[in-house]
């Protein structure tokens, strides 16, 4: 079988890929519920000008767990937590 998507590299290349194409969306869009044509969105909650809050609190509205340890949210690879919703 091939594994190359596993190699690090590549898969940073491709993460940063479907970050920057990935519309930047709120909260509440996400709650209210995204478009079917929408497969991949973005929810940013620091270094924005109207950031929702910390970590915790985007964590909390969407259910998403919201622990951290050490500053870094539980699950987050380059500060990126994935997570699928609805």
């Amino acid at each position: 079988k091939d594994l190359k998507f596993l190699d690090r590299l590549r898969y940073d290349q491709e993460l940063v890929a479907t970050l920057k194409a990935a519309p930047l969306v709120t909260v509440e869009e996400v709650l209210r519920g995204l478009p079917e044509f929408m497969t991949t969105a973005r929810v940013q909650y620091v270094g924005l000008r109207d950031a929702p809050g910390t970590f915790a609190d985007v964590a909390q509205q969407l259910g998403v767990m919201d622990n951290e340890k050490a500053g870094v949210p539980r699950g987050a690879y380059h500060g990126v937590v994935e997570f699928w919703y609805g």
